[in-house]
């Protein structure tokens, strides 16, 4: 069965769609597509969102990578962070995109558990990009930094 001319360019369309976006695989394995996306993301619900001081944020089937930050350095430096999560189902982490397009995994969670903490790390000179990354992911995280000398933090409000 032949499909009629005015219903190969839907057809075509839909393909190209589907072969862009590549078959429907997640990002969250990706580093190289990290990098790039930076600002490609899905939430079910989310309520609350990034400041300069932190983020508390309460989600559901969040999959994809969305910047919370872009952190300004005038010089290498080190950052202090306290974090807690609270995860549901899915996985999630929280990456730092450094300025020559490194991926740094800060903080990962993979099931149904619950940690918290506190913990530093370094930024290189430069913009850095401070994203969550997900996949499937529904769960609550509080970020909140309490050491950010000589750095300009600018949320994302995507």
């Amino acid at each position: 069965m032949r499909l009629p001319k005015w219903a190969a360019i839907p057809v075509a369309a839909l393909l190209a769609a589907v072969l862009i976006s590549g078959c429907g695989q997640s990002v969250y394995s990706d580093d190289t597509r990290i990098a790039s996306t930076v600002e490609e993301y899905t939430y079910t619900t989310c309520n609350g969102g990034p400041d300069a001081d932190g983020v508390q944020q309460q989600f559901t089937g969040f999959t994809g990578v969305d910047r919370l930050w872009t952190v300004s350095a005038a010089q290498d430096t080190t950052v202090k962070l306290e974090f807690s999560r609270q995860g549901k189902k899915g996985r999630w982490k929280f990456v730092a995109i450094q300025p020559d397009g490194q991926v740094f995994t800060l903080l990962e969670q993979k099931d149904d558990s619950t940690f918290s903490g506190d913990m530093s790390f370094d930024l290189k000179k430069g913009e850095t990009n401070l994203c969550l990354v997900g996949d499937k992911a529904d769960g609550t995280v509080i970020l909140h930094f309490t050491e950010k000398a000589g750095l300009s933090f600018t949320a994302s409000y995507g």
